[in-house]
C-alpha cells in the first residue's frame, strides 16, 4: 500500500467531513511554518505522530517515502551548518572558525545554530508528510472532490486535484512493471548497482514512464470528451455530506490547535543553543 493510497477504517479520521479534513489540512500546513520555535516544532510532530496510529494507519509505507525526504534533509542540514548566517555571537561546532575576518568569508565554520536551524527543517517537513498522507489516506477521491465542490472551488478545479491524487498510484504500479520488465531483462542495476549507476540508468526507467503517462492521458482525454465534460454547469452527486456536531467539533480542535502552537512560540526559549551558551 502506498503513501496516498485510501485506507479503509472506521475511525474518527474516516468518518469526519471531507470539508472539515480539508480546512484543517490547508491551516495547519501553514501553521507548520509559521511555528519557528524547535521545542513546539517537535510538539506539533509528535501530536500529528499520535494522530496517525490513532487513524490506525501504517507506518511501514511513510517510512518508505520518509527515508528519502530524510537523505535530502541530511544535506540541507550540512549546509545548513556551514552556510547559515553569522554574526558575531555566533557558536562554532569545536572552536573552527575560518576564513578571513572580512567580506563573504567572514565568521565563516560549522555553527551550531546552522544545525539547530536544519534539525527545525527536517522536523517541519517530518511533519507536513505525516499530515497530508493523514487526509488523503482516510478519504476517498468522491469525498475529496466533493468536499471541495461544498467549499466553492469549480469542479474542473477539484477533478484535476483529485485525478493527480488518484493517478500517482498508478504511476507508481507502472514504475514496478517496468523495473521488473528490466529485471528480466537482465538488468539488476536498481538492486545491486551503486548509487552512480542507478543514476545512469534511470533514462531506462523514466523514458517508458513518461509515454505511458502520455498515452493515458490521451486516453483519458477521450474518455472525457465522449462523456461530454463539461457540458452541464450543475452537476448532481450520489452523495451528500451534511456537518455533524462532532465535525463542527472536529473543526473547532484543529483551528484551537493552530493557535495554541502559534502563540506557543513566545512561550519557549527561542533558540536552544543561545540557552546552552548563555
Amino acid at each position: 500500500m502506498g503513501l496516498i493510497d485510501y485506507q479503509p477504517g472506521t475511525s474518527y479520521l474516516h468518518t469526519m467531513d471531507p470539508r472539515v479534513k480539508i480546512v484543517a489540512l490547508l491551516f495547519l500546513s501553514v501553521v507548520v511554518f509559521m511555528v519557528k520555535n524547535i521545542f513546539v516544532v517537535v510538539v506539533m510532530c509528535a501530536i500529528f505522530s499520535f494522530l496517525w496510529s490513532r487513524a490506525g494507519l501504517s507506518w511501514k509505507a511513510w517510512w518508505g517515502f520518509a527515508k528519502v525526504v530524510l537523505s535530502i534533509m541530511a544535506l540541507i542540514v550540512v549546509l545548513q551548518i556551514f552556510f547559515y548566517g553569522a554574526n558575531s555571537q555566533s557558536h562554532f561546532i569545536l572552536g573552527l572558525q575560518l576564513g578571513s575576518d572580512v567580506g563573504i568569508l567572514s565568521n565563516y565554520g560549522p555553527k551550531w545554530e546552522g544545525l539547530e536551524f536544519g534539525i527545525l527543517l527536517t522536523i517541519r517537513f517530518l511533519s507536513l508528510i505525516i499530515l497530508m498522507p493523514m487526509v488523503i489516506k482516510t478519504t476517498t477521491i468522491s469525498q475529496m472532490s466533493l468536499g471541495m465542490v461544498r467549499l466553492g472551488l469549480p469542479y474542473k478545479v477539484a477533478y484535476m486535484t483529485t485525478t493527480s491524487l488518484n493517478v500517482l498510484p498508478t504511476f507508481q504500479e507502472e514504475i514496478r512493471t517496468i523495473m521488473n520488465a528490466q529485471k528480466l531483462r537482465g538488468m539488476t542495476v536498481f538492486e545491486e548497482g551503486k548509487k552512480w549507476e542507478k543514476f545512469k540508468s534511470y533514462p531506462a526507467l523514466v523514458v517508458p514512464m513518461i509515454i505511458g503517462a502520455m498515452r493515458r492521458a490521451q486516453q483519458m482525454g477521450v474518455a472525457m470528451d465522449t462523456r461530454a465534460f463539461g457540458c452541464s454547469k450543475k452537476r448532481t452527486y450520489i452523495e451528500t455530506i451534511h456537518m455533524k456536531k462532532t465535525d463542527w467539533l472536529y473543526l473547532f480542535a484543529a483551528l484551537l490547535l493552530g493557535a495554541l502552537l502559534i502563540v506557543g512560540n513566545d512561550f519557549f526559549p527561542k533558540s536552544i543553543v543561545n540557552m546552552i551558551f548563555q
